[in-house]
Order: structure tokens, then C-alpha cells, then sequence
């Protein structure tokens, strides 16, 4: 008899990467299994559940559930599913002290030592660990022996290619923050434009806090006479027809071992969107981009570099429509969400029964 299984998850809260990749990686396990589906994460939302799921007394051949989480829990969180269930898997997808590091944000003493123990409540608590990338998790620390990697991914049913643009275009999507490569985005952008003048730039750009929203106010203030240039954010529903605006979509990330890592998930997205790829030579990213043919990477992180690899790309436009088919194929055969999650779900029902 199979195990029951609880998983929790993000619910419609889709704003970016994070949201998406804790909403969709566990829907195949989901499926497989029959689970639980769980968004109310909070104690009083998880402990009732795990009572449902208890086998019965005359049921003596029943295990407690087993419980995968698509993003690291609480000590309060975790006691109920200690207490009444089998922490089985979890999905660490990124690392709060190496990110604030690649942002530049300090953390004080006291948040370091939290985050830390709250990192070690879950990689010791959960016996299976999920990583977005080897790299990444090498990084992390995490146990190689109790790690399964699954990649980012895309909703490539949600994120549709559209009509390709008249006037050439430059997308990008992420959370508004400093040392995210924007500021030489736009200054690659400028200079690509005494080549091919017409050229605009859009920045998808959603805050995510009050830091954040503060460094959107001063560059939307900093750029606000620059015509060729359009801020604002954008719902995941509308995601692909924002994209599809673009005729190239841009990753300018700078260096840093935590970008190195892993490939993010505006990638994916911007492969289903159907456009080539501009990326600075970070590893994961560049390797993903290389193996799909989806695009081109700078040959460093200067804005001079980006231009030219900008340009040239621009200058065939054939190219780099056979890069955005490429970049399509691969979001809709290796990257969709639930190819990724089938395939995790073989992972981890192989290993746990």
C-alpha cells in the first residue's frame, strides 16, 4: 500500500521566480501520489491536515504521511510534521546569506545566526534535499548523497510566444535591486543604440520590499527623460505578451559565485516567450543558453560587451529568430514545470517508498 503523502506549497501568489518554482515543482509528486496539496503553511494550517492523513488503529500496516515542502520551514512549521509525519523532502532553492552577499545587503549578527539555524533545522530535519543546480548546491553545502537536482523551470502553457516586434526591443525581468546588472543593461542599450537608433529597452521590474521599491523610485527618477526606455511590472498571466514585446530578452547579471550557480527562472521564461537570449558569461546560465542554442553570451560583463553581442545579434534577424524556435523547443521539452516535476517525482519515488 502506498504512502500518503501532504505537500505544501505556494498558492496563486505567482510574482516571480521563487513564487513560481515553490507553486509548480512538487505538482508531479502531487499527481503521482495522490497527495495532500497544502498552501496555508501556517502550524494551525498544517497539523489538522497531518491528523487527516494519520493511518487509522486497525490500519497497523499504514505509516505516518510523508511530507515534501517546496520552500524551507519555521521551527514552529516543522514541529507538527516532526510530531505527526515524516519530514521526507525539501526544496532549498536558494541561499539567503550568499544572495544578500551577490546583493550587497549586510546581515547582521543576530539574522545570521537565525538563518542559519533555520537552514540547519531543515537540511538535517528532511531526508531528501532538492537543488536547482549541482553547482548551487555544492555552494550551499548541501549533502551530496541526500541531494536530487531540479532545475528551474517555466509555465510554458502560460508564457506564450507572440507576434514579433517591428521596432527592435530589449526585455528584462527581475526583482528591482542594486548589483542585478540593470544600471549596465541600460548603459549596453545606450550604446547599441548609435548602431541601430530605434532600438528600446523595457524593464519588468517588480519590488519586492521597501529597499526595493525605494531603488525603483530613484532609477525610474534617473531615467525618466529617456524615452527609448519603459519601467513598470507586469502579472505572470500577462508575462508572455510583455515578453513577446521584446526582440531580445536580457540577463546582465554581474560576477559573483551565488549568480554562478545557477540558472534563474526569468531563463526559462524568456525561452518559452520564444526570443534569444543575452546573457553575461555567467557559468550555469551560459551553459543552459549554449546547450539550447538560445541566444548569446557576452564575452565579459562590461555594457561594451553586451552592446556588441547585442548588435550582432540584431543584425540577423533570421538568427535570432532560429535562437528564439530553439529557445521555445527547450522550455516546452526539457523545461516546463511538469516535465521538470514528473521527473522529480520518478526521482523521489525511487528513493522513498
Amino acid at each position: 500500500m502506498s504512502r500518503r503523502w501532504l505537500i505544501l506549497r505556494e498558492g496563486d501568489r505567482r510574482r516571480w521566480g521563487g513564487d513560481l518554482r515553490r507553486h509548480y515543482l512538487f505538482d508531479g509528486l502531487a499527481e503521482r501520489t495522490h497527495g495532500r496539496v497544502v498552501e496555508d503553511r501556517r502550524p494551525g494550517g498544517i497539523a489538522p491536515v497531518l491528523r487527516e492523513l494519520q493511518p487509522r488503529r486497525w490500519q497497523v500496516w499504514r505509516k505516518p504521511p510523508l511530507v515534501a515542502s517546496t520552500e524551507i520551514l519555521t521551527d514552529k512549521q516543522f514541529a507538527p510534521i516532526e510530531r505527526l509525519g515524516v519530514p521526507a523532502v525539501v526544496d532549498i532553492h536558494d541561499d539567503t546569506l550568499l544572495q544578500n552577499d551577490a546583493l550587497g545587503i549586510a546581515t547582521g549578527a543576530d539574522d545570521e545566526a537565525a538563518i542559519r539555524a533555520k537552514d540547519a533545522l531543515n537540511r538535517d530535519g528532511f531526508r531528501w534535499l532538492i537543488a536547482p543546480s549541482a553547482p548551487f548546491a555544492a555552494l550551499a553545502g548541501l549533502d551530496p548523497a541526500r541531494t536530487i537536482v531540479a532545475p528551474n523551470g517555466t509555465d510554458s502553457a502560460a508564457v506564450q510566444p507572440g507576434r514579433w516586434p517591428d521596432t527592435p526591443a530589449v526585455g528584462f525581468v527581475a526583482g528591482a535591486a542594486p548589483r542585478r546588472g540593470i544600471e549596465e543593461l541600460v548603459e549596453a542599450v545606450r550604446i547599441a543604440r548609435d548602431t541601430v537608433p530605434d532600438l528600446r529597452l523595457d524593464l519588468v521590474l517588480a519590488a519586492t520590499g521597501d529597499h526595493s521599491q525605494a531603488y525603483l523610485d530613484r532609477l525610474a527618477s534617473n531615467l525618466a527623460g529617456e524615452e527609448w526606455i519603459s519601467i513598470g511590472p507586469s502579472p505572470y498571466p500577462e508575462l508572455g505578451a510583455r515578453l513577446s514585446k521584446a526582440t531580445v530578452l536580457a540577463i546582465p547579471t554581474p560576477a559573483h559565485p551565488y549568480w554562478d550557480s545557477v540558472s534563474p527562472v526569468k531563463l526559462f521564461d524568456y525561452f518559452a516567450a520564444g526570443r534569444p537570449v543575452l546573457t553575461t558569461p555567467r557559468i550555469e546560465t551560459a551553459r543552459v543558453v549554449w546547450e539550447a542554442d538560445a541566444g548569446v553570451v557576452s564575452s565579459d560583463d562590461s555594457p561594451e560587451s553586451m552592446a556588441a553581442a547585442l548588435v550582432d545579434l540584431l543584425a540577423s534577424p533570421d538568427e535570432a529568430r532560429r535562437r528564439g524556435a530553439n529557445a521555445r523547443a527547450a522550455a516546452e521539452n526539457d523545461y516546463d514545470w511538469r516535465v521538470i516535476g514528473r521527473r522529480l517525482a520518478d526521482e523521489i519515488l525511487a528513493r522513498i517508498r
